[in-house]
């Protein structure tokens, strides 16, 4: 469990690097080139990957394609984050998005998709009430003040 959860810590302290990174990269050379390096630099490391790992258990390619919408969801994660961080600010892009994230896994979960089933409980929407309202005044200054 704590394995996960510093996993987890990574992953998110990945998402506001990458995000700042990008941002900062969609300054000097413009979003649409900043998206394409950043999906060039993808596409390289996970072949690489792929090329090292273990290919003993490959299946068939998926046959929904709903399935191949991550790669959709990526690139707006990509290019919202290089657009927002610059514009709208770190902290409050970050404050939004996370919060997004916790209602939308909130449903995945309830639903069991993609694994297993996790219901919504009084405790679970209570955190999630807390987040947004955390969101919320992290945004504050900006939406007291108008900026």
């Amino acid at each position: 469990m704590l394995a996960f959860v510093a996993l987890a810590a990574v992953l998110g302290l990945c998402v506001a690097l990458q995000g700042a990174t990008n941002g900062a990269l969609a300054s000097r050379i413009g979003l649409p080139a900043a998206v394409l390096l950043n999906a060039v630099v993808v596409v390289v490391a996970a072949f690489v990957w792929w090329l090292l790992a273990a290919r003993g258990a490959q299946a068939a390619l998926p046959s929904s394609w709903l399935l191949y919408l991550g790669g959709v969801y990526g690139l707006v994660i990509i290019a919202l984050a290089a657009f927002l961080f610059p514009r709208f600010g770190a902290g409050s892009t970050m404050a939004v998005m996370v919060a997004a994230q916790l209602v939308m896994v909130l449903v995945l979960d309830h639903i069991g998709w993609p694994g297993q089933a996790v219901p919504v409980t009084v405790p679970r929407l209570c955190g999630a009430g807390l987040l947004v309202l955390g969101a919320v005044l992290v945004l504050w200054p900006r939406l007291a003040g108008g900026r």
